[in-house]
């Protein structure tokens, strides 16, 4: 072979590597050439995660997966579009920007069932129902036995169990407390009979709080961190002014009076671990009673000076209390920290109801016809739900990214994710929704209508 020719072979095949090589570094680094950008970009990575896991997704109506999770790397830096879609559920879709060197996720994407019929169980109409903490059960009064609480299993969606008051004669039952573990109910009757049961262990009969005292406890409440103590206003001395605080605790079987000294009036309260909150003439006050002598910690005077029309919220953030002001329908954020400078940290006008989302880092209020999110780790507030009718009922998905609600007689699904269009989806109809309540891990809704509670199987999980 001629040398002219030989170097003209050596010197083509070294410009080809000259210009390759820095291609192919360049494409084993993860860049790619945008053709509608005209330039030379490293990719992204998209991480998706859905149910049914069996779902199809599509990325720009090109099949991408057909299986749950799923990753798409080496991304041109743009937006697309993932839709899933599965026969006899709603389709979801939304528009995510992939960035260079980031990775974009997309892990709470849920398809909900089309046409959810309501499974056959025999839920008579309750005059009272009540979901425990975990979700696991509903406690419920039906009209039918009104002295009896029937205990609801969520998970196996049957009664597993019948709690009758110890007393032969029972009135109807009035109130249940569940204790914040779901492991005790208090129940009381119309009689002012109250009595305390066991669930999920060997509980034998409910135990009469005529045990522990002689007098009628008054606005009782759990301790925020305990099953095993509750609490309820006793008079201080018969025939005297004044309130002390009865502490009674069913594990050591055992009842005091709380350090807390006496009170004028009963008032709203509640008690974590050792700490008194109280609530009388607009003035918030935090006692403590760890130790054998009342210790005022705080006071804190609230705007307006609310009456007794004031409730705690429980489930929320461990550093604050959540105090809802039902005569201004106004909720307070406060800090519990006695050294705080400015201890209200947040301020919610126009709230009808309120509920702290299972992760406790977000807060849901409703204002009637409109749902509304405060959160915590972005900082943020904004309407996530405007309706034509009234809101009146409304339950997190356990997961934290949804929400329930009932505006008239439907139930609606909406997702909290705000990248792009939220996708929201009817679930059922049914006549006279009055409340709604969801499964320890959220595959089924259970609606209360006029002809009683009914389960919903919504997806799969």
């Amino acid at each position: 072979m001629p040398r002219t020719y030989r170097r003209y072979i050596f010197f083509t095949f070294l410009g080809v590597f000259a210009l390759t090589a820095p291609l192919l570094i360049l494409y084993t680094a993860g860049y790619r050439y945008n053709w509608e950008r005209g330039k030379i970009q490293e990719t992204g990575v998209l991480l998706t995660n859905y149910r049914p896991t069996t779902a199809l997704l599509q990325l720009n109506n090109v099949v991408g997966a057909k299986k749950a999770p799923a990753r798409f790397s080496g991304l041109i830096p743009g937006r697309y579009t993932i839709t899933i879609e599965k026969e006899g559920y709603y389709p979801w879709q939304k528009r995510l920007w992939v960035e260079p060197s980031k990775t974009t996720f997309a892990e709470h994407m849920i398809l909900w069932k089309k046409d959810s019929a309501p499974e056959r169980v025999s839920l008579d109409a309750p005059s009272l129902s009540v979901q425990s903490p975990n979700k696991k059960y509903i406690t419920l009064i039906t009209k039918k036995n009104p002295a009896t609480v029937a205990l609801f299993d969520t998970r196996t969606k049957k009664i597993v169990d019948t709690i009758t008051p110890p007393q032969k004669k029972s009135a109807t039952i009035t109130n249940i407390l569940w204790s914040p573990n779901g492991r005790r109910l208090f129940i009381e009757s119309a009689n002012s009979e109250q009595f305390i049961a066991t669930i999920e262990t060997e509980h034998g009969s409910p135990i009469a709080l005529t045990k522990f005292s002689t007098e009628r406890l008054l606005r009782v409440t759990w301790n925020t961190d305990d099953d095993d103590r509750l609490y309820g206003y006793t008079r201080a001395a018969p025939l005297k002014p004044g309130y002390q605080l009865l502490e009674i605790d069913l594990f050591r079987g055992a009842t005091q009076t709380a350090s807390v000294g006496v009170l004028p009036n009963i008032t709203p309260y509640f008690v974590e671990d050792d700490l008194f909150y109280r609530v009388e003439q607009g003035v918030l006050s935090i006692t403590s009673f760890a130790a054998s002598k009342q210790a005022l910690e705080r006071r804190l005077a609230l705007p307006d000076a609310p009456t007794n029309k004031v409730t705690f919220l429980s489930n929320g953030p461990d550093t604050m209390i959540t105090l809802f002001d039902q005569e201004h329908k106004r909720i307070l954020l406060i800090d519990k920290g006695t050294a705080t400078l400015y201890p209200i940290q947040e301020t919610i006008d126009g709230v009808v109801d309120a509920l702290w989302s299972p992760q406790k880092n977000r807060l849901l209020w409703n204002t009637g016809k409109t749902l509304a999110l405060l959160d915590l780790e972005q900082s943020t507030r904004e309407v996530i739900v405007e309706e034509t009718k009234k809101i009146h009922a409304m339950a997190w998905d356990p997961e934290n990214e949804y929400v329930f609600y009932a505006a008239g007689d439907t139930v609606t699904v909406t997702e909290i994710d705000d990248r792009d269009a939220r996708n929201r989806v009817p679930l059922i109809t049914i006549p006279e929704l009055q409340g709604i309540m969801v499964s320890t891990i959220g595959n089924t809704l259970f609606a209360q209508g006029r002809d009683g509670i009914s389960p919903y199987t919504i997806t799969d999980r």
